[in-house]
């Protein structure tokens, strides 16, 4: 069977045809290729940003753990500053041996060094010469451990003519924060 065809509708007939085959071809692997490669894009974009937000967490994690060791290097030098609880008697001899260096009278009036809490009151009275009292109080102050000064009250001295002339008396209230061992 053969079909006789003019030019023109074979023509026509064959570029119906490759317009059928390309409308196909199209279809058929170019569609679905675009297709996958939009998803393959999508796919690795998301995969992307969820590692960068993976090393983001572990970068902040690496700066927290910096940060922690540093203070932690920093709550152990500030150790020495703190009185613990224990320490009692140890801080009644630095008090003594620090008037003692200064030639002063030291007199534990009250203190509270045997009762719960975390701070300690201690009143003193102090008896001596003028400078000798400035100097305890400046080495008081330059003392490892944290003091706060409730009040202070200095006075002159009550002195014969054989005594110190720059006798004076001071009375002196004292906290410390008492941390638990």
């Amino acid at each position: 069977m053969k079909i006789n065809l003019s030019i023109e509708k074979r023509t026509i007939l064959v570029l119906t045809l490759f317009f059928l085959s390309t409308v196909i071809i199209i279809m058929a692997i170019i569609f679905p290729t675009i297709n996958f490669i939009k998803n393959l894009s999508d796919d690795t974009g998301n995969l992307r940003k969820y590692l960068d937000d993976k090393y983001e967490a572990n970068h902040s994690l690496l700066n927290y753990k910096q940060k922690i060791e540093e203070d932690s290097a920093a709550i152990t030098e500030y150790k020495s500053y703190l009185f613990f609880k224990g320490e009692e008697l140890q801080l009644i001899t630095k008090l003594e041996n620090l008037a003692e260096q200064y030639k002063l009278n030291q007199k534990i009036n009250n203190t509270d060094l045997d009762k719960p809490g975390n701070t300690i009151h201690i009143s003193l009275t102090l008896t001596g010469n003028y400078a000798n009292l400035l100097q305890y109080l400046l080495a008081l102050e330059k003392d490892v451990y944290f003091m706060q000064v409730k009040s202070l009250h200095l006075s002159p001295g009550f002195s014969t003519p054989t005594d110190d002339p720059q006798a004076a008396i001071l009375n002196l209230d004292l906290v410390l924060y008492a941390a638990k061992q």
